[in-house]
Formats: C-alpha cells, structure tokens, sequence
C-alpha cells in the first residue's frame, strides 16, 4: 500500500486584451492538491525448483502538472458554426492550454507470470507475462468546434460554452485541457536469456525478447466508444509484433555484440482504419511488410575488474571505455509507407542507411 501527496503550483499569469495576450501584473498564483492510496498484491507460487508462477495487481496515477493547471487566453478568434442558431459561423474567442480543475489521471494493471530456470542447464531464463492496462481520466482537449457541437448534444457540460445574454451568441469556449478519455491494452512479452559459464574463451550471452500486442483500445473523444488502434501506426497505435535479439562475447578487455530488430507488418493509413484505394494504389498493397535490422558493437574496456591484467588505479587509461558499431550492418532500405511525407518511408527505418559510430568514455 502505497499512498503519495502532491502539491502543484499553478498560475493564471496571461489576461486578453484585443488580439494579443499579455503577462498579468502581478501574476495570480495557487496551489493544488493531489492525495492518493494506491494498494499493490502480489503471488508468488514455485511448483518446483525450476518453475515460478506469479501475479500482481496495483494501481497508480499521476498528477497533472502545472503547464496542465494553467490556463492561456488565445490571442486569437475562432470561427465556429453554431447549432443553436441554425448552423450560421461567425468568430469568438477560446481558452486553450491548462485546466485548474483537472483531476490526475489513474491506472489499473494486471500481471501473470512463467518463470523457467532448468536445473539441468544453468545459465538458462525463459520468462513469459501477460499484461493488461488500464487508464482512466486521461488528459487531452477537443477542437473547439466538437466542444460546440458535444455542448448543443447534451454531451459535453454546458459550462463549456459561455453565451452572450442577449445576442445568444457564444462569447466564449473552454476548450483547455479535460480529463476526457480511457486507454485499455493487454498483451504478451516473450523473454530468453542463457549466459554461458566463464571460461578461458570468455562468456557468451544470447538474449531475446518479444512483444505480442493483442489490443490498444482508446476513446478518440469523450464518451467515445472504445476503438483499438493496434498496428494503426498512423493513428499512433503500437505494432502488433516486435522483438529484438542480442548476441553478445565477452572475453577480458573485450565485448563484441550483435543485435537484430525485428519490426511486424502493420497495416496501411486508411482513415477511419478501413481499406483506402488512393493509399492502397500508392502503397502497392494495404499492408506495410514487416522489417529486420541488424547492428554490430565492438567495446574495449581497459579497466574491465574481470581481466587480471586491468589498469592499475589511476593511470591514465584506468576507466577508460572504446566503443565502435554500425548501425543497419545490411544497408537494408526501410519499406515504403505513403503516409509518412517527404521521403514516404517507414518511421521504423532509417533511410539514411548504414551509419557508423565511435564513443570515447572514462570514469572517475
């Protein structure tokens, strides 16, 4: 059990005056508070020697900060077009940015776990968990004119939208920051990990691990129902599958690594998440194919405590470290993705290509 206070500053420092926003003399200034209790249980069961079975609960949140609280006049009107009075548009002014009255944003997650250390091969680690997050009251805002529309529907509170007492018109809408929407995620991680004995020929290390995103579901909005966006990666959702493997030699002053990146296919921009024919034709296909790079890593360590020829403490070269690598070793061109102007490239590759590099550290 874990329980936490928070105090945050906040300020209501800009005032409106025509079309810009200036510093208020003296700034307003306060302060919000923030207390929460939040439990974590936790199992842990072993079978045998070699099997460990656990799970876990807890929750959390998180504070608003003060860019958050605090709210900014836009200098600038908004046109709206507003329901109430037959759908005509005309300008009014918004509040943008910080909310004093938000509330902290609050999680729930769940864990279940396979541990697997065989007695007969020491060294040897296979992990699997499952996973499910869940969040409420997340922070974001609306544009204004949804903020319009939602208030006129009977959504959104009417407090959003000020209206002059006599035209009827909307004087002003609140569109700073609200806690609007809810995130649930659930999914795998797949981990390997053998480290072989020291020996006269050093230690080999081979480690892996892979990420199986079965949903990412969020509101777009308030009250929104629930839309999974996983592998919409336009739409800021995560791959579905990904996993990196690292093989790594260590002997005396000497590591030598080399590591693989594996990116699944996802699927093409296509709004809202159904098949597009213009992105369709221009990607060749509605899926974007999935995509491996690998990377090498060469460190010398001249004070490596392992070696018995290390450098005496206080020489010159003691806690000194060389590190090399090449980055994408393969020159692999990432694949083509339409969505991502200029250069229409997947965000997951480089299409600078081969890079390489070289670091000079020392410790004090």
């Amino acid at each position: 059990m874990r329980t936490e206070r928070f105090t945050v500053g906040t300020g209501t420092g800009y005032e409106y005056t025509g079309l810009y926003a200036f510093l208020s003399s003296p700034p307003v200034h306060s302060e919000v508070r923030f207390t929460s209790t939040n439990p974590t249980v936790g199992l842990r069961y072993k079978p045998t020697d070699s099997i460990i079975l656990r799970a876990s609960y807890g929750t959390a949140f998180l504070p608003p900060n003060y860019n958050q609280l605090t709210p900014v006049l836009t200098p600038f009107p908004t046109t709206v077009v507003d329901p109430k009075l037959g759908g005509i548009s005309y300008d009014t002014q918004s509040v943008a940015g910080g909310n004093p009255n938000l509330l902290p944003q609050k999680s729930k997650n769940w864990d279940l776990g396979l541990i697997i250390e065989p007695d007969s091969l020491k060294g040897l680690r296979f992990d699997l968990e499952w996973y499910r997050l869940e969040q409420n009251d997340r922070i974001s805002s609306l544009p204004v004119q949804t903020i319009v529309d939602d208030v006129y529907a009977g959504v959104l509170p009417s407090g959003l939208v000020v209206r002059d007492p006599v035209s009827g018109r909307i004087s002003l809408v609140n569109a700073y920051l609200l806690n609007l929407t809810r995130l649930v995620t659930k999914g795998f991680d797949l981990s390997f990990d053998y480290r072989t004995p020291a020996s006269r020929f050093g230690t080999l290390d081979v480690f892996a691990l892979g990420t199986v995103v079965e949903h990412y579901e969020q509101q777009t909005s308030f009250d929104s129902p629930l839309q999974d966006i996983v592998n919409q990666v336009a739409a800021q959702g995560p791959l579905k599958y990904r996993a990196h493997a690292t093989l790594t030699w260590e002997y005396r002053h000497w590591t030598l690594g080399w590591t693989a990146r594996y990116y699944g296919s996802y699927s093409q921009y296509a709004p809202p998440f159904t098949p597009s024919t213009a992105f369709s034709l221009a990607q060749g296909g509605s899926r974007v194919p999935g995509q491996t790079y690998h990377d090498l890593l060469v460190n010398y360590n001249f004070d490596r405590e392992s070696d018995p020829n290390r450098q005496p403490p206080g020489s010159l070269l003691s806690g000194v470290t060389i590190q090399a690598g090449v980055k994408d070793v393969f020159n692999s061109v990432p694949p083509r993705d339409v969505f991502y102007v200029p250069h229409y490239y997947s965000p997951f590759g480089d299409p600078r290509l081969r890079a390489y590099w070289l670091a000079l550290t020392k410790t004090f």
